[in-house]
């Protein structure tokens, strides 16, 4: 988790009943943009605000790990402290620059590719609400 975070885990604890003190996790590292080694695993952690201040994506290899940033032919939502033009600029020039082959997997739904989501997502791809300008 990156530390732009910690208000909105704040937020949701003041408003929802449902949470105790104990459910909320706080995070003890700030991932940052850059490379990390996780035992034999080397990942390496993309910045993606938009969803929330500090959301970050997960890459292994050839495998990205989106979050709540990038779904199959959607978006994250940005109404609880995110910022919908942040969002898209994380995915445009940071996702989209990826290989078109690197496939995608969100945290909810389908998984996808970084090549169809350029070219059918229907608010960040070529012919979306946001479009994507292949250079």
């Amino acid at each position: 988790m990156n530390s732009e975070d910690v208000s909105i885990m704040n937020y949701v604890k003041n408003m929802y009943y449902l949470f105790k003190e104990s459910d909320i996790v706080y995070p003890d590292r700030d991932l940052k943009e850059g490379a990390l080694k996780l035992n034999k695993l080397n990942l390496y952690i993309l910045e993606t605000p938009g969803h929330t201040p500090g959301s970050i994506c997960l890459k292994i290899d050839d495998i990205l790990f989106t979050d709540d940033t990038l779904f199959k032919e959607s978006i994250g939502r940005t109404d609880l402290g995110g910022d919908i033009n942040l969002l898209v600029k994380s995915i445009h020039n940071k996702l989209f620059k990826l290989s078109m082959d690197m496939r995608v997997y969100p945290a909810h739904g389908e998984y996808t590719s970084i090549k169809n989501e350029i070219y059918n997502n229907p608010y960040v791809g070529i012919n979306g609400i946001y479009p994507y300008k292949i250079e």
